[in-house]
């Protein structure tokens, strides 16, 4: 049976998403990835011109990575069908090409496509060098790679939303996270189990950055930090900002979901809100600051088809803004 819809063909990927969006922000990063030696290829490479793309391998005899998603008709995602084999060929070998760029870096944003060892190395590699990693995990199965092999110690952000957090929060027995609430009168609440189950993440972590759909984002850290405090520089281990003998609480800042009048589809949008928050943490910009620029980045998204919308620039984001938030606790 053949299904009446529309057709549309986009550059996506979580990891060229985020790099696309820094891109378009002026971020400068390296995206070192893997291709085929096929049109998809050509055309990705040909796109955004202020993405700087000598990091990719091109291999002859595999296919550029592709992703078929169905969304309904609110541009809500219903199911997805990828082909992803050629990152098998993101190595450490082609990765060891770019260990002078790597280690010199404010940051790495790393995804959870990469191959086992390609993502030891790269942990092994940033940890040695004193460089923050920023994992994100793309799906549930993937969400809990840097830890299955002992390196969940060099990972200094991530951000998973709900359902990823929940698959590492049981994978390390930390207990369960809770489901989201049908009212948002008990939202709060489960915010609040959300941080009393993550919160040991955060002995190693220095914030996390858990996505919740239409309602929002919270940023966990420690107390300690000072809850405005920019998030880089990340400060040396063993030289803890706090000032007393106790444990540093955990708190939650909980950022509302961006408002667009029309929502075409949300494949990209926490791509882009990752990105506009890691623009502002590169800028040095406070955690309310960075808020705003990473609401304002997945709007954009959310109000066009491209996961990364070419709308998406410096002058289309409110620099110097703040936007409220919801400090969030344990009782």
């Amino acid at each position: 049976m053949t299904h009446r819809g529309s057709v549309r063909q986009s550059y996506g990927g979580v990891a060229r998403n985020l790099a696309d969006a820094l891109a378009r922000l002026h971020c400068r990063p390296l995206l070192i990835s893997a291709v085929g030696n096929d049109a998809h290829a050509h055309a990705l490479i040909a796109h955004n011109p202020l993405l700087e793309k000598r990091g990719l391998a091109m291999v002859s005899e595999a296919s550029t990575a592709v992703y078929c998603v169905v969304l309904d008709r609110r541009g809500e995602a219903l199911f997805g069908v990828g082909d992803m084999t050629v990152h098998d060929h993101i190595t450490p070998t082609h990765v060891r090409q770019f260990e002078d760029e790597i280690s010199t870096s404010p940051l790495v944003v790393m995804d959870g496509n990469l191959p086992q060892c390609t993502i030891n190395y790269i942990l092994d590699l940033c940890a040695s060098c004193h460089v923050p990693v920023w994992y994100e995990p793309t799906d549930i199965q993937k969400a809990t790679k840097p830890w299955r092999e002992g390196r969940g110690r060099a990972v200094t952000f991530s951000s998973p939303n709900l359902n990823e957090l929940r698959a590492l929060c049981s994978y390390l027995g930390l207990g369960g996270v809770g489901e989201v609430p049908a009212s948002s009168e008990d939202l709060h609440g489960m915010l609040q189990q959300v941080l009393a189950t993550a919160a040991p993440l955060l002995e190693t972590m220095h914030g996390l950055i858990v996505t919740l759909g239409a309602n929002g984002f919270m940023v966990l850290r420690q107390a300690c930090h000072g809850i405005e405090d920019p998030l880089l520089p990340v400060p040396a281990r063993g030289l803890h900002p706090c000032t007393t003998l106790e444990a540093p609480e955990v708190v939650g800042l909980h950022f509302p979901a961006p408002q667009p009048a029309q929502i075409v589809s949300v494949s990209g949008a926490g791509d882009c809100l990752a990105g506009g928050f890691i623009c502002g943490m590169l800028g040095g910009m406070s955690m309310s600051e960075c808020g705003a620029v990473s609401v304002a980045a997945a709007s954009l998204s959310l109000t066009a088809s491209p996961a990364v919308p070419t709308t998406l620039s410096p002058d289309a984001l409110p620099w110097g803004t703040r936007q409220p938030f919801t400090l969030v606790t344990v009782d």
